[in-house]
C-alpha cells in the first residue's frame, strides 16, 4: 500500500483515523478493509446490545480467570440469542427470526 492509498483511505470521512491506525496502515503492504461508519440506528443497536451485556453479565460478576468469564459469555451470549425475545424483532428470539426469514426467503425462491 502506497502513501498515497492510506491518505486517501484516512480522508474517507467514513472511516475514524487515528494516528495508531495510520502507522498500522503504513507498515502493512497488504490490503485494507474498509469498514464504514454505523448509521445512527445501528449505534443505537449496538450501545443497546452493549449496555445489556454490561448491565447483566459484566457489572454483577467478578471473574477470576479468562476462562471462566468466556465461559460465562458464551452463557450469556446463547440466552441473548436463543431464549430471549426481542421487541425489534416482533417478539421472537433472534433465531427463530432468522430461521423466519430464511423460510420466507426459500419460499420465494422457489416461487420464483
Amino acid at each position: 500500500m502506497t502513501f498515497q492509498e492510506v491518505l486517501g483511505h484516512l480522508r474517507d470521512p467514513r472511516i475514524r483515523a487515528t494516528p495508531r491506525r495510520s502507522q498500522h496502515l503504513l507498515r502493512r503492504r497488504s490490503p485494507t478493509l474498509v469498514v464504514p461508519r454505523a448509521s445512527r440506528s445501528e449505534q443505537r443497536s449496538f450501545e443497546s446490545f452493549n449496555g445489556r451485556l454490561r448491565d447483566e453479565l459484566l457489572n454483577p460478576n467478578c471473574f477470576a480467570t479468562i476462562v471462566e468469564a468466556r465461559a460465562a459469555a458464551t452463557d450469556w451470549l446463547i440466552d441473548y440469542t436463543d431464549f430471549r425475545p426481542h421487541s425489534a424483532l416482533g417478539y421472537l428470539t433472534p433465531t427463530e427470526f432468522t430461521a423466519a426469514h430464511n423460510n420466507k426467503l426459500t419460499q420465494q425462491l422457489s416461487a420464483a
